[in-house]
Formats: structure tokens, C-alpha cells, sequence
């Protein structure tokens, strides 16, 4: 079959238009030029590509992520960082690199040297886990993209910034364009005679090009506050992972430390009390006290408070507390949209990913629902991730989804081990 003897895929001339993207050969593919064609009067922000494995059964589904360092502009690098990340957590820290995921024959690699388009190659599914888990992955890679370049600027407006004339990306995209055409002589091997007068006229082009362009400071253009991503201008990381699963292994570190359980026990009472009198005041801000959610509630204190108030009570934490506190993520809370009146938390700053922590509890809050978020501002402890160093910039990660209708200064701190801050946020 095809998959044997290598055509697979090809089109009625045996080229195969994923491995070996022509943008203007109309003779032998004219499906890659006309798309190409299309491509020029709509140039895209993100490109996908999906893909199945059916009998490759020793692999599974996974992203294929090209190197940052391929997008031009600094803006689009730090969005797609955060894609990645994303599309890490989905697929279970798995991923496909390397000089393959990135080839210059490609249309992803073309349209990024060219727009500078966020491409992912290819996202593997896999058939042996199901149909109706390769629809639901499929549609869950959609939203997790989505959702991720959605608190930034439009992308499209970056690839019109980073087209303005520029020496730095002038020199940049000619030599791209240079290794392009030499990825086309060499997986085009046959059609180097007919090809290469064109590709040698293109390279003397570029390179008039570069030799004509005078240089001027002014043109130099810097980025500017508003282009760089809210994760790095809004707050600082104090403590790095290698991935997900040490920074899971980390938080439980506290969570399971026989120091910590000893203490909470010994003020057990006064920290329920504590929690009480917050959920207490939350009642004129609710629309209903039907059901509450308490976000790193590590032995229960707050949901045990929340019981006396609310109808019904959900608590998570990475380590389960019977009976009170089930084993859950706040970047991936398992309930489903505009479920809960309120939701409470002291945890954000153990978060891995601020921003998907904070659009998880905006989704699952009912319209008009209240999140209680206590912090303290530039704590710099053995187990917190991220570090809040001001009010101003903390409360713009906020501002998107949420208007803050009542905050407050922390008085008996020292039960809720050193809290300074408490903000009330409304959905909007």
C-alpha cells in the first residue's frame, strides 16, 4: 500500500505536499500553489495539523514543537512558549523535536519564516485510545489554544508590527529564505537543473536587497511594554521546573511534610474560625449560597468552614484529605462551566501557570460569581512558584475576566500563615 511504498499521502504525481510543500509549482502540485496563492492574501495566525497514528502503537498522542527561536518577534515567542506549555500539560509532558518537527520543505516552516504564523507541524492523535478520545483531544487542543493567546495582543497585529522595516529581521528573513531554497534543492533532487537558475536569481535578489537597505538607528525599533507577555510583566518567578511532574512533586513535598501537618493541627480551631468569618462576609456579595469551592485547601480548614454556610462544599489540593479535600489541579479543574456561587483560594502563588489557573476558576464560577483570593505580596518562601510584587500589577492579571468589588487588609495574619491581602473579584 501507500504507507509501504512511500507514496503515501501523494498526490497523482507522487509528490507528497506535507514533506514537500511547492508554493509555485502549478504543473506538478498546483494543490500547494493555489493554497500558497490563498495564503498570500490571508496570511494566518496559528497553523495546526492534525495527524493519526493507527498502528504505530509504541507511540502516542503528541505535539510537534519546532524551536522558538523560529518566530521573529520577541511578543510571538513568549505567546508560543506559553502553547507549549499548554499542549505539554495535555498531552502528559510528551512531545516530538527535533530536526523533523522543522523541516524547510514544509508549509509550517514557510509560513513561519515568511508571517512569522505560530505553526505546530503536527499534533498526533492515536487510534488505540478511541474515536471518542481523539474527537475530544482534538476539540480540547482547539480550546487550549484559544484560550491561550486570548489575554494577548492579536497576533495579527504583531505580524504587522514585526513587518515594518527593520535591519535586524531584514537580515533575519533573507537568510531564512536562503536556507529555504537550499531545503528545496536538496528534497527536490530530481528538479535541481529546471529549479536552480530561479533559486540562484532569488538568492542575488536577497541579497541586493540587504546590500541597498541603509541602516538607521531610528529604524531599530524596540518592543513596547504593551507587546511583552502578561506572565513576565505582571509578576516574577522565583522558582523553575524542568516540567509539570517536579513541580507537582514539589508542592506535595509541603503538603505531606510532617512539620506542616503538626502546625495546622495545633491551630486547627482558630483557623477554621478564621475562614468562617471570610465566607461570613462573602454572603452579601453572592447570588446564592448554593455551592463553594475552595482551591488548595490542603487539610480542609476552609471547606469545614464553608460547610456551615454553603448547601454543598467541593475542596481539592494536589494531595487528597479525607474526607473533605479530593485530589485535584487548578489548572485543570474537572467540573464543568458556571458551576460554583464562589470560589476561594490562598494558593496562586504555588501556581505552575497563573494565567490557566486564573481563567479555570473563571470558567467554572457562575455568572456574576464571586473568587476570594488571598496573597501576600513579596513572599519569596521554600514552595511558592511566583511572587506578587505590587498591588497594581496584581490586580491587572485580573482585570479581564473580573471586577474587584471589595478588598482588605489580612489582620490575624498569623493563622493564615502570614497572608497580607484579600480581594473579592465579581465575574463579569
Amino acid at each position: 500500500d501507500g504507507f509501504v511504498l512511500g507514496t503515501n499521502g501523494c498526490n497523482a504525481n507522487g509528490i507528497n505536499p506535507y514533506w514537500n510543500f511547492r508554493p509555485y509549482d502549478y504543473k506538478n502540485i498546483p494543490e500547494t500553489a493555489y493554497l500558497w496563492k490563498w495564503i498570500e492574501t490571508h496570511p494566518p495566525a496559528i497553523y495546526l495539523d492534525f495527524h493519526c497514528y493507527v498502528y504505530q502503537i509504541n507511540k502516542d498522542y503528541q505535539p510537534y514543537l519546532k524551536p522558538i527561536s523560529d518566530y521573529h518577534h520577541p511578543a510571538i515567542r513568549r505567546i508560543v512558549s506559553e502553547l507549549d506549555n499548554r499542549l505539554l500539560m495535555l498531552s502528559q509532558e510528551r512531545a516530538m523535536r527535533g530536526e523533523l518537527t522543522n523541516l524547510p520543505s514544509t508549509l509550517a516552516y514557510q509560513i513561519t519564516a515568511k508571517y512569522d504564523t505560530i505553526t505546530y507541524t503536527k499534533y498526533h492523535l492515536h487510534l488505540k485510545h478511541g474515536i471518542g478520545h481523539c474527537r475530544n483531544l482534538g476539540l480540547s487542543v482547539l480550546k487550549t489554544i484559544i484560550e491561550g493567546i486570548e489575554p494577548y495582543k492579536k497576533i495579527s497585529d504583531l505580524q504587522n508590527e514585526r513587518r515594518t522595516r527593520n535591519l535586524k529581521w531584514l537580515i533575519r528573513t533573507s537568510l531564512r529564505k536562503v536556507y529555504i531554497i537550499i531545503g528545496r534543492i536538496y528534497y527536490t533532487p530530481k528538479n535541481i537543473r529546471n529549479k536552480l537558475p530561479k533559486m540562484l536569481s532569488d538568492i542575488v535578489k536577497l541579497i541586493s536587497r540587504v546590500w541597498k537597505y541603509k541602516v538607521s538607528s531610528k529604524k531599530i525599533r524596540k518592543i513596547s511594554k504593551q507587546n511583552i507577555e502578561l506572565n513576565n510583566e505582571y509578576l516574577t518567578r522565583v522558582k523553575t521546573y524542568k516540567n509539570y511532574k517536579e513541580y507537582v512533586h514539589n508542592q506535595m513535598e509541603k503538603s505531606l511534610s510532617s512539620e506542616t501537618i503538626e502546625m495546622c493541627k495545633r491551630i486547627r480551631k482558630e483557623r477554621i474560625d478564621e475562614f468562617y468569618k471570610i465566607f461570613k462576609k462573602s454572603l452579601k456579595l453572592v447570588n446564592d449560597k448554593n455551592y463553594a469551592l475552595c482551591i488548595g485547601a490542603r487539610y480542609g480548614e476552609e471547606a469545614e468552614a464553608a460547610k456551615k454556610i454553603f448547601n454543598k462544599v467541593e475542596a481539592i489540593d494536589l494531595v487528597e484529605c479525607p474526607p473533605l479535600v479530593k485530589t485535584g489541579d487548578m489548572h485543570n479543574l474537572e467540573f464543568p462551566n458556571h458551576t460554583f456561587d464562589l470560589i476561594y483560594t490562598n494558593a496562586l502563588d504555588h501556581s505552575f501557570n497563573l494565567h490557566k489557573a486564573i481563567e479555570e476558576c473563571y470558567r467554572v464560577l457562575k455568572p456574576k460569581g464571586i473568587l476570594i483570593v488571598d496573597i501576600k505580596y513579596k513572599d519569596k518562601g521554600r514552595y511558592e512558584v511566583i511572587r506578587f510584587d505590587d498591588e497594581i500589577t496584581f490586580k491587572k492579571m485580573f482585570s479581564r475576566h473580573f471586577k474587584l468589588v471589595k478588598e482588605e487588609n489580612i489582620n490575624n495574619s498569623e493563622v493564615l500563615f502570614g497572608l497580607s491581602n484579600r480581594y473579592f473579584w465579581r465575574k463579569k
